[in-house]
This record gives C-alpha cells, structure tokens and sequence, in this order.
C-alpha cells in the first residue's frame, strides 16, 4: 500500500497554534509553551490512552489483515493523538488521513490493473509476432444449452479482448435472426423430416455466411482480430437425429472436419442455468427461446456432444457464481489468443487395457502425431515446441503449439502457459523441416468423451511401438477438485506429476523409452 497523508506537512499549512523544529524532531505549542517528544517512554504512554479511543478500535480490525502496514499506521496515528488536538480537530484530522488512505488504495488497485492489462497486450504482440507473416484471427465459439449467460459473456469478453489490442466481431445467433423473422412457420416439434431438414439446412448456411463475412472482414482491417460466434455450426446437430445429420453432411457436401475442427480456435460451453442455477433459469429475455427447464438441460447435453472431439473444448459449468462463470470464459479465451494464462489443472492416469472397453457414452477417435521442433536461440530454456497432425476419416487438422514456463506472480516459482494457433497443411510440411533429430515422431490413438460433464481424452501410444500404454487425462478448473475417474474405466496409478508419461520425454531418442519402462515398474510395484 501507498504512503498515506504526510502528518507533518499537514501540520505546517494548517496549524496556527503548533509548530514543528525539524532539527530536534520535536512538536511545538506556541500557545502553551510545551514541546511533544516522541521518545520510546511517552510513546508507549500515547498507545495506551490511544487504545480506549474508538478509533483503535477501528484500526485494530484492519491490523489482524496486514501486521506490517499496520506497524506504520501506529506511528501516523500516534503522532496525531501526541499534538494535543481538541477532540473535534482530532476527529477531522483522522477522517482526512482515511478518505487519502482510501483514495490512494483505489488509485493502487487501477494502476495493477493497467500494468497487468500492458502486460497482457505485450504478450499478446510476442505471440502475433512469432507466427506467420499475415495478423492472426482467431474465430472462438461460445455455445451451450439456453440461459447459460452466453450474451452476457460475450459483451465483458470483447471488452476485454478490445483492451489488449485485438479487433473484435461478434456473430450474432443466426437462429435467433431466422425465427424473429419469421423463418420459422410452426412450431418445430411439428415439422416434417423434410421440413426440419430444409430448415436447419438454410439456418446452417446462414451461419457459416454470417461467419465468413466477418472473417473476410476481419482479414481486410489488416489488424490482430478475434471473432466471436454466438453458437457455431455444429450446435444444429443437436436438433437432428444422427441420420438426418448425416444426411444434411451429404446433401451440402459438408465435411466434419471442417466444420468442427478446422472452422473454429476454441469452443467454450456454458452449461445452461438449468443445470446447478436453476433459480435463475428464464426464457423472458430472448423471444426465440422457448424451452422448458427439462427441454434446457437434454438439450444442453445433445450440443455438447455434438462438439465432442473438437480439439479446444472448455466446459464452464455453474460451479462458480456468475461473475466467476464469466471469469473463467475470459480466462480460456485469453490463453488461445496469446495471452498466456496458465493451463488448466490436469490430471493423468494410467488404464487397463482400453481396447476391450465398451463405452456407455458417445465417443470419437483421431489419429494424432506430434513432432518436437528444434529450439530457436533466444527460446525458453525450460518450454518446447511442437506441431501437431489430427485426423479422422482421412481428414486432418494441424496446429502449432508452444509450451513455457512464465513467472509466478509470487516469489521464484513458474507456471507452465501453453501458446496454440492453427496452421495450414503447407505450414506443417514446411515446419517439418525443423523437427528434432533427436526425438521421434509420436503417434497416438486419442478417443474423445464427455462423463457426468467433464471432458475426457484416453491416449493410446502406437509408435513407439513398445509402449503398450494408455493415459486417461482430464482437465479441473480448480487444483482442489477431486478427479473422478469414469466406472467404466479401471485406474492403475495417477501420473500426473512423473514427466517420464508425457510425450516429450517419450519422444527422446534413446532415452524416452527406457526411462517410461522404469518409471512403469515402479509403479506397479
């Protein structure tokens, strides 16, 4: 905290009776002759008959809260209770030093906020600057069952994104332009196979334009731009049947990859009020919603199994008031544009035998290899680098990813952020050029689900092909939350915390393996 008021230059312009001899450190009463010194002995006298004033009372709360600023109020307010004011000079003096004290606080509090917002931006830059030539533009979805604060969010998250430099468009709910505007003929429940399919086809198409229009915009500004889409085209899949989409896919010529995978930077669900908050679920505030509480939570579940796969998917649950629910979107958002926040709090577990699994929940499978690049001269010495190939069905999405460690706000310690941008497959063959060495290419086996709303991953290492192992992995948004492994599944040991698991240390030629086979038996033992 700040200085408070300077008692002693207070005392000079305002005092007609006092005078104060700054070579002997000493307070004079013109009018009684009498000098206050502030020796040890009268001191301790001056605490005393200060500790029956109401006032220290005051102070006495706030000292339990900050022993060592506390410690030089004592001194401020023993100055002021040795001048020998009336009770009513005294009164005013003290209320003086509280308003500058407060004053000064709120000033201390908006300056950690600028210097952590220019923090921010200048991360921001670093990153735009180590990727390609051309202003990066990061399209991010927020989606979720109805009444899940997806409006409200979306508003504080632009806002913040402004503050750090980016150029944001928001993609208004296609759904919401169509039905109040009369897209919508009947009630829905009503249509026809045909009918809701050449509905939710044309709603479809109006997104995926209203999308592409920003994003042709935002690539003529020329400028650091981050699109916002209110839902995103892979929430019409939860109002079809399995067939019927399948069928859509085939009739546009639409493929699953594109539209999921390589479409989107992110996507952030907002579990709908519904589910944990239910006081405050309502369907007044958009004319387009119309669901019940129990039509809220099914549908809520079928759209976020619908973006099950996507390779950045956050859950924001309503585990938080509101405010927090919102903190964490902002939180998720500022880690995939650049600005590095710290990864989330995962867990590792090793499991049986995954091959003879039957899953109770939809699942979906990628083809994953990941190769580590050389380290440039001026990277951090701890952090890595990697780019990545995801596949399904002979389709395939490439990122790039940097890993760090950041300083800790609070003394010498770290926190690992992690950087991620997509790339074009031409990217990706040009960087290949850069792998390693001295780590192989690993490739892995990845299925994606979602149990009791959490978001699981289950990695099976095929090459190298002596592994014979399989890790569950899950993210918590608290350090303190206790991770439930799925009771279809059976968990040999938590590897959280051994790097020996992770597919850097697995990658080291000559080194990654015998290491993993070591580190395995003394597990099992």
């Amino acid at each position: 905290m700040m200085k408070g008021i300077n008692i002693k230059h207070w005392m000079k312009s305002h005092s007609t009776t006092s005078q104060f001899n700054s070579s002997k450190g000493k307070w004079k009463d013109l009018t009684k002759n009498r000098d206050y010194s502030l020796k040890t002995s009268q001191w301790n006298y001056q605490r005393q008959q200060w500790q029956q004033n109401r006032y220290f009372h005051e102070s006495k709360q706030e000292k339990t809260k900050d022993e060592s600023f506390n410690s030089q109020k004592w001194k401020k307010y023993g100055l002021i209770a040795s001048l020998g004011l009336s009770a009513t000079a005294f009164a005013s003096l003290f209320s003086t030093v509280l308003a500058k004290e407060e004053k000064e606080d709120e000033e201390s509090e908006e300056e950690r906020e600028k210097n952590e917002l220019k923090r921010l931006r200048e991360a921001v830059q670093k990153s735009n600057q180590e990727g390609s030539s051309n202003p990066p533009i990061y399209r991010i979805v927020l989606t979720g069952g109805p009444c899940g604060g997806k409006s409200t969010s979306l508003s504080l998250l632009a806002d913040r994104l402004r503050s750090l430099g980016f150029r944001v468009f928001v993609v208004p709910e296609a759904a919401t332009i169509v039905v109040t505007g009369g897209g919508i003929w009947k009630d829905y429940k009503e249509m026809t196979p045909d009918q809701a399919l050449a509905f939710e086809g044309n709603l479809m198409k109006t997104k995926m334009a209203l999308e592409d229009a920003f994003f042709s915009i935002a690539q003529a500004s020329g400028e650091p731009s981050v699109i916002i889409c209110d839902r995103g085209t892979m929430d019409t899949a939860a109002y079809l049947p399995r067939e019927s989409w399948e069928v859509l896919l085939d009739t546009y010529g639409w493929n699953l990859m594109n539209l999921r995978d390589r479409r989107y930077d992110a996507v952030l669900h907002l579990v709908t009020s519904a589910i944990g908050a239910e006081k405050y679920y309502t369907t007044e505030n958009n004319t387009a919603r119309t669901e019940t509480m129990e039509e809220a939570r099914a549908l809520d579940f079928k759209i976020l199994n619908a973006w099950v796969g996507h390779p950045t998917i956050r859950i924001i649950d309503n585990s938080s008031d509101f405010h927090g629910k919102v903190q964490k979107v902002i939180t998720h958002v500022c880690q995939v544009v650049g600005a590095p926040k710290p990864v989330n709090y995962k867990r590792k577990f090793v499991i049986e035998t995954p091959e003879n699994i039957k899953f109770p929940v939809v699942t979906e499978q990628f083809e994953v290899e990941q190769t580590y690049l050389l380290k440039a001269k001026d990277s951090d010495a701890h952090g890595y680098t990697y780019i990545r190939r995801r596949g399904q069905n002979g389709s395939y999405h490439y990122s790039h990813s940097t890993l760090r460690d950041s300083p800790h706000d609070k003394g010498d310690e770290s926190e690992r952020t992690v950087l991620e941008r997509h790339i074009s497959g031409r990217e990706y063959i040009a960087l290949l050029k850069q792998a390693d060495p001295n780590r192989v290419t690993v490739k892995k086996r990845v299925k994606c689900f979602i149990w009791n709303n959490q978001y699981y991953q289950l990695t099976s290492f095929v090459d190298p092909p002596s592994l014979n192992l399989a890790i569950l992995e899950t993210e918590l948004a608290d350090k303190n939350q206790h991770a439930v492994i799925p009771d279809f599944l059976k968990a040999k040991y938590e590897v959280t915390d051994d790097e020996r698991f992770s597919s850097f240390k697995i990658s080291k030629i000559g080194r990654g393996v015998p290491n993993l086979s070591k580190a395995t038996k003394e597990r099992s033992k």
